[in-house]
């Protein structure tokens, strides 16, 4: 069975990779083990429930609505999340190999200069919290009476009876 991405649809995931020409078989499964941490991922973070409740709300180009808006940051957060997991893993396998992934990543500079990637990579890491802030339900966990208790002094202390170096003073 093929792996299929929760909210962006696989053939315009990899437009946006720039892999949709690939035909290598180890760039593919890699991509396809991308797309299912990333799954889990939302399911992880965002539970079962609520990630299929965003993924059966119709996808809009240009949404005008709440649930609209949602569903267009379920996208972008999906593929900003699989290109994260991928630069992780195909800088090291475009050393290691002279095939697809190679060629796909040959011109790219983010591969061979390690500042920009982790640069890139925090930057990616920015944009998937922020969508999945926008994406998770609000929750209220502002339920029930406030508590406190303390373990301090059973006398209080006088600030005024306080002299550093000279010990206390007692009133």
């Amino acid at each position: 069975m093929a792996v299929e991405p929760l909210y962006i649809s696989k053939t315009l995931l990899l437009q946006r990779l720039r892999m949709d020409e690939t035909d290598d078989t180890a760039t593919l499964t890699v991509i396809d083990q991308a797309i299912t941490d990333v799954r889990n991922g939302f399911f992880r973070r965002l539970g079962i429930d609520r990630s299929l409740a965003v993924q059966a709300i119709s996808f809009v180009e240009n949404p005008t609505d709440q649930d609209g808006w949602v569903r267009s940051t379920a996208n972008t957060t999906e593929f900003y999340w699989v290109l994260r997991t991928l630069l992780c893993i195909l800088p090291t396998m475009f050393l290691e190999t002279a095939h697809a992934i190679q060629n796909a990543f040959d011109d790219v500079p983010l591969t061979r200069d390690s500042e920009h990637l982790q640069k890139f990579i925090r930057c990616l890491d920015k944009q998937v919290d922020v969508g999945l802030g926008v994406i998770d339900e609000p929750q209220d966990n502002c339920a029930g009476s406030p508590q406190s208790f303390s373990t301090g002094r059973t006398e209080p202390f006088i600030l005024a009876c306080n002299h550093p170096g000279r010990g206390f003073r007692v009133p």
